[in-house]
């Protein structure tokens, strides 16, 4: 398996845990952040048809950056783009 095969399997398994998370909740739009073993900052994002999905995912992109920038004053180690 490639790389890029293993990176395609990791994240249809966040969208899946994020659809998930959405149909527990009754939610349209999710976005998880997380962090691995390692200490790297990630989130995986969903929603309902294509437009909630552009507007999850611009959302997980906005916490992603500010989730860098507190790392960056010291809160933590945001050393990963693995997101979606």
């Amino acid at each position: 398996m490639t790389i890029d095969q293993e990176a395609a399997i990791m994240r249809e398994a966040k969208v899946r845990a994020a659809a998930a998370f959405a149909r527990k909740f009754g939610a349209d739009r999710v976005v998880v952040v997380f962090t691995n073993p390692s200490g790297q900052y990630g989130y995986a994002s969903y929603g309902v048809d294509v437009d909630r999905c552009v507007q999850a995912q611009a959302l997980g992109d906005r916490l992603f950056e500010e989730i860098r920038r507190w790392a960056a004053a010291g809160g933590g180690s945001a050393t990963t783009d693995e997101h979606r």
